[in-house]
């Protein structure tokens, strides 16, 4: 990887709260600090210090702020976050769109960069209400104004942007290879009848979740472990209390099982991945990582990721035919497809040299001087030389 005699400083912001330590960002951050802690000083700033395991990785800094990200003080936080950005940092790299109402403001300063990485497109959400569609779009439209670089996370978002904004990307996907790092042991779930394949499900999609209970319901293959915020809304705990009485159909709240999620994705014999939203989900590439057969719902970002090379469902006809009637060695070699996508194209360490020279080309332009100011010297230097030669005659050239 490139170095640098100075190793600039990368600040990493979430604009939503929490975003810095949660899901696709907290394997984001671990992955920069783990490669490229040579290269550059990494802190992140703007995540509440509750709940955060500060021993993860030691050469990412932490940075907290007073105040409450879920109340009032939230915007003052954003304001001292962005005051301390701009004091310190070389390099900001922008977690999301969220709130990103205060880049404007680093225009004022050239020699801060930013790059904002979007991992999905918020102004796509149809579900939320009137204003946050409106804010969502706002905040998207200034991110992609001011932004230095944007980094999209897959095609899609790239397509998006293309077509919107006129705004060209540079694409990195997300990585899975983590799985095969850790140190995974132990057994949650032991069915001593079948194995048990492990779902997905996202709690805004009632109807959707709705329908893959009731086809599981029907099948005798495997037990089924389903991960879900099942205590998020009265629709979910209703959905809970319908279909958990089932024998083989177990409903797990992820949020209570985390210090088990690793073990419990290791055991599972197959994976389904139900969900509909435009963002790479970690526990799908994790799942791909360790070579599980991916039954996914049949979207196009489902699709971009596993290659077209999964199982893919969209009623459940199909999703009841898929995992009663493949065979063992069919499902072994969709497996075996997944665990190659993440080997060949989403591995840790070529995603980071990706990063890595992406972030260092956007650094460089800080550094280098304008264009104008290159002219600008040019025409002095010369103006300077003709004055020379008019004081000293015998520096022109004698004809």
């Amino acid at each position: 990887m490139q170095t640098i005699n100075h190793r600039p400083n990368l600040g990493i912001v979430g604009f939503g709260e929490k975003s810095t330590c949660q899901g696709v960002s907290k394997i984001l951050i671990s992955q920069l600090g783990e490669h490229l802690q040579n290269e550059f000083d990494i802190h992140i700033y703007g995540c509440r210090k509750e709940g955060i395991d500060e021993t993860a990785n030691s050469v990412v800094k932490r940075f907290y702020l007073p105040g409450n990200l879920n109340q009032v003080q939230s915007l003052g936080h954003k304001i001292r976050t962005m005051a301390r950005l701009l004091r310190t940092s070389d390099l900001v790299l922008a977690l999301g769109t969220k709130n990103s109402f205060y880049l404007p403001f680093f225009r004022l300063f050239p020699k801060k960069k930013v790059i904002v990485y979007l991992d999905s497109v918020q102004s796509n959400n149809k579900e939320s209400g009137f204003f946050k569609r409106w804010w969502s779009k706002f905040s998207e439209k200034i991110a992609v104004r001011f932004a230095d670089k944007i980094i999209s996370e897959h095609q899609s978002i790239d397509q998006y942007l293309r077509k919107v904004y006129s705004v060209e990307t540079e694409v990195i996907p997300m990585g899975g290879d983590h799985m095969i790092q850790e140190a995974i042991s132990g057994s949650v779930f032991s069915f001593p009848d079948k194995p048990y394949a492990l779902g997905l499900v996202n709690e805004t999609s009632i109807a959707q979740t709705e329908m893959l209970l009731k086809a599981l319901s029907n099948i005798k293959r495997y037990h089924m472990v389903l991960l879900g915020k099942w205590n998020a809304t009265q629709a979910m705990s209703d959905l809970r209390d319908r279909y958990g009485a089932e024998n083989s159909i177990h409903l797990v709240d992820d949020e209570s099982m985390k210090a088990s999620l690793s073990a419990i994705k290791k055991g599972a014999a197959l994976y389904l991945h139900h969900h509909d939203k435009d963002s790479t989900h970690p526990i799908l590439l994790e799942e791909m990582s360790m070579g599980k057969p991916v039954l996914a719902l049949d979207t196009p970002i489902n699709r971009e990721i596993t290659h077209n090379h999964a199982l893919y469902y969209s009623d459940e006809e199909t999703l009841i035919d898929h995992i009663e009637n493949r065979d063992d060695y069919q499902l072994e070699d969709v497996g075996e497809e997944m665990h190659h996508i993440i080997e060949q194209d989403r591995s840790w360490r070529q995603i980071m040299r990706s990063f890595d020279k992406v972030l260092m080309e956007v650094y460089q332009t800080a550094l280098a001087p304008k264009k104008e100011e290159k002219e600008e010297k040019k025409i002095l230097l010369l103006e300077e030389g003709k004055v020379a030669q008019v004081k000293n005659p015998e520096l022109q050239t004698s004809k």
